[in-house]
């Protein structure tokens, strides 16, 4: 199996500042990264001539646990949508047997593994990550943070409840983290809120900056020209007024005002910067595909199913 680089970042305490344990980085190089990318089904290949050797990464999201727990009040009545249809770590448990049965070098869990944090959704994901033979990095996603109809704004409900999630992340930070694996940096970014904070930003320009090929996992996909709204981060249409869920989902509506600043320099970064491929998403619910600027988007087909991405990365 090939071996992980492992970067550690700080989380401390208010909204995630994030800090780097190295202040030491290379100049990117400017010039863009060749490869070639193809799609067959559920299996994307990716080659590149700066990729070292073949590596299999399996990328999965939308799992939605809901196990069976007795809730005290109000968290009964908050995960009472969501919690209607109760479903176990089953098919958590055969995607990671999966990913060691194909030798996988890595499982990317990308959000919406858990329908809201409570102690037996989270403990049955541990459970299951922390037994699988193959590394798992996680992302969460809108509803791993989020129990319906507690108080709160997204980034406020995700903020108080990162805590409880800390130990899915065996002690990588849970807004953003990097792995390198054969020559290639995979950056795990928590965009769940729509929105990238300044704290994020900042550290995703300090990643990039080291030049190497990246490849960004997250929840939330991407805005592509033709997609709908809920491609939404760094979609110019995301707003109170195309905010069609917040009602069911018992939350406070999209801002008025729009996406925050530093999530449009962050999209306008991953569209621009010449060692940046593309990115892997969830959420939908539907897989897809999407090409610009040189940059790709797939969404992953739907986890509940046991269905993941197969990621091939070989030299060229």
């Amino acid at each position: 199996m090939t071996s992980v680089k492992r970067r550690d970042f700080l989380l401390s305490s208010g909204l995630a500042t994030l800090g780097l344990t190295s202040g030491c980085f290379k100049n990117s190089a400017k010039k863009p990264i060749k490869y070639s990318v193809t799609q067959t089904g559920n299996s994307v290949s990716i080659f590149s001539d700066d990729v070292q050797k073949k590596c299999k990464i399996i990328f999965a999201a939308d799992t939605h646990i809901a196990v069976q727990e007795k809730l005290t009040p109000p968290y009964d009545d908050y995960a009472s949508r969501m919690g209607r249809r109760r479903r176990g770590p089953e098919t958590l448990i055969s995607i990671t047997e999966k990913a060691q049965k194909e030798n996988a070098d890595a499982v990317i869990l990308g959000g919406d593994i858990i329908n809201y944090p409570s102690k037996g959704n989270i403990d049955a994901v541990y459970n299951t990550i922390s037994r699988s033979k193959v590394p798992v990095f996680y992302i969460a996603g809108n509803h791993d943070w989020h129990f319906e109809g507690d108080s709160g704004s997204d980034i406020e409900q995700r903020q108080k409840w990162l805590a409880a999630l800390k130990p899915l992340y065996f002690g990588n930070n849970q807004l953003l983290y990097s792995k390198v694996i054969a020559g290639i940096k995979l950056l795990c970014l928590d965009n769940s809120t729509y929105h990238i904070l300044p704290e994020q930003l900042e550290v995703f320009k300090r990643e990039i900056s080291e030049g190497l090929p990246t490849i960004i996992f997250a929840h939330i996909p991407l805005y592509f020209k033709g997609r709908d709204i809920w491609f939404g981060c760094g979609n110019p249409n995301w707003n109170a007024s195309n905010d069609p869920a917040w009602k069911i989902e018992r939350r406070q509506r999209w801002s008025e005002s729009g996406l925050s600043k530093s999530t449009f320099e962050f999209y306008d970064l991953f569209m621009n910067s010449p060692n940046v491929l593309g990115i892997f998403v969830g959420h939908i619910h539907n897989s897809s595909s999407d090409m610009a600027n040189g940059k790709f988007q797939f969404v992953a087909p739907m986890g509940m199913k046991g269905e993941f991405l197969e990621i091939k990365i070989s030299p060229m």
